[in-house]
């Protein structure tokens, strides 16, 4: 039976005036993507005040009346994979791409879940440079070119603290099920490694609590099949001064913050984690010591306001 791409549908929708626009969204999003999307209404917010911009927004999937005759525009989160291997899970119907599959032969697939949704959105909120860059190797794809508005998930303030107040060594696989991630999890319990999966914590209070305490935390895709890394994951850890060993992944050149990750392969995560653990105040300082870092993170930051300011502008420009 063919998995369905499930959409996150908001409990209710709160409609907030903004100059001369309104938007609409929920202060109760689905947990896991709470604090993302919270902080992409925030963005928009902003640029509808500094634009100007008569126009009604709706972030996500609401049913919305604003009670005027001002155009209103629909935007959502695209949160999938869409760097994936042939015969991946829910991949049927993916386009063909032309990204070399990281240490193989052949290309990647452009999958995008849920098109039909996407494809009636005016914008479409992309997390991951890569995700593009592989999308637009695709002719097939440009629909969802076009409407995407490409946002790095900055969603703490950068607060690296310091490496004394740290002690723990985790991961956050919500299916330990899954056999990677479960092979990765054995091989970490026999070697030593001091490793907690911590499950469940989603909220972003409970996150930042808990990276205010981690030294390192291994990241591990899921499948062997679905290789975009999983920012929404690694940047918000990195953002609290948490050291993040990575396995490798494709188009790293255009991660923003590839040069601040430890990356490895999958069969020597467990080593690598080990070696970081062993050496970790040289790595933290490495890292969190780097001026580069704070200016790289604010660069971004930048660029993820002009491109939502930008998009809201396009809107505005467009016929309705």
């Amino acid at each position: 039976m063919e998995k369905v791409w499930h959409r996150i549908r908001p409990p209710r929708a709160r409609i907030e005036r903004v100059g001369e626009g309104a938007i609409a969204f929920s202060a109760n999003h689905t947990i896991f993507l709470r604090e993302y999307y919270l902080y992409c209404v925030d963005l928009f917010r902003t640029a509808l005040r500094r634009n100007g911009a008569a126009m009604n927004l709706v972030v996500g999937d609401h049913a919305c009346t604003f009670g005027n005759d001002k155009p209103t525009y629909r935007v959502d989160i695209q949160y999938e994979h869409i760097l994936v291997k042939l015969g991946g899970r829910d991949s049927e119907g993916a386009l063909r791409g032309e990204i070399p599959i990281f240490g193989e032969e052949g290309t990647y697939l452009v999958r995008l879940a849920n098109w039909e949704y996407l494809k009636a959105l005016d914008l479409i909120v992309e997390y991951s440079r890569a995700n593009l860059a592989n999308a637009r190797t695709a002719p097939q794809a440009e629909a969802y070119v076009r409407k995407a508005v490409q946002i790095a998930p900055l969603v703490y303030e950068p607060d690296f603290g310091t490496a004394a107040e740290r002690s723990e060594i985790i991961s956050l696989f919500a299916d330990v099920r899954q056999p990677r991630r479960r092979e990765f999890l054995q091989k970490a319990a026999a070697s030593g490694l001091p490793l907690r999966n911590r499950k469940g914590l989603y909220s972003g209070t409970e996150l930042k609590a808990l990276y205010r305490h981690t030294r390192i935390l291994v990241n591990v895709h899921q499948t062997d099949h679905h290789h975009t890394l999983e920012e929404l994951r690694v940047l918000p850890a990195l953002l609290c001064g948490v050291i993040v060993v990575s396995e490798e992944v494709p188009l790293k050149e255009e991660i923003p913050y590839a040069d601040f990750i430890v990356w490895s392969r999958y069969e020597d995560l467990v080593e690598t984690a080990l070696s970081v653990e062993r050496d970790y105040a040289r790595h933290f300082e490495a890292i969190f010591g780097n001026p580069a870092l704070p200016v790289m993170l604010a660069q971004l930051q930048s660029q993820n306001m002009a491109n939502v300011a930008m998009a809201v502008q396009n809107l505005g420009a467009s016929p309705r």
